[in-house]
């Protein structure tokens, strides 16, 4: 481990420690982006590439209430991104 994986892995835990109720969750899972395959979940240890996580319910329902009223309009004739529509 190198010295600024330490370092981060440790500023991590400090945040953790001080906001505990809304730190990101690990769960014992991660994935790797595979050619031709995509996406590729693992549950093996060790775990190979990126951790997973979940944030906290709070967090969670905040992003989705702030995106909320912002909704994407997609031409229905050719599928393509137009714009974002403000209600």
């Amino acid at each position: 481990m190198t010295a600024k994986q330490c370092l981060a892995r440790r500023l991590r835990r400090f945040a953790d420690r001080i906001d505990g109720e809304h730190a990101p969750r690990p769960v014992p899972l991660s994935f790797t982006i595979e050619p031709r395959l995509g996406i590729t979940v693992h549950d093996v240890h060790p775990r190979p590439g990126c951790p997973l996580y979940y944030i906290s319910d709070d967090d969670w329902n905040r992003a989705h209430t702030e995106t909320r009223d912002r909704r994407s309009q997609i031409d229905p004739d050719t599928g393509q991104w137009i714009g974002v529509a403000r209600p």
